[in-house]
């Protein structure tokens, strides 16, 4: 075996180590918990927020396109108004 192809196994070879580890330390990090303060939310019940909502999600970005039912993949309807 030539010298070019003993370096290159041996580089293949390293690589591979390399990537296990990599893979076995990503594994081995994957059921860890945190322990953070959740923020208190409070829904608003002023109209005019709940209004201003539904034009941005309806109107502006579209939400409900993709965050809506899941069955129908239909758009929204459109407010009739605009705030």
């Amino acid at each position: 075996m030539s010298a070019a192809k003993r370096v290159s196994l041996g580089l293949a070879i390293a690589l591979a180590l390399v990537i296990a580890a990599i893979a076995a330390y990503v594994s081995s990090r994957q059921h860890l918990r945190f322990d953070v303060p959740e923020p208190q939310v409070v829904a608003s019940l002023d109209s005019a927020v709940i209004a201003r909502g539904r034009y941005i999600v309806r109107d502006v970005a579209d939400c409900g396109s993709c965050h809506g039912p899941q069955a129908p993949r239909r758009r929204m309807p459109r407010a009739r108004t605009c705030p």
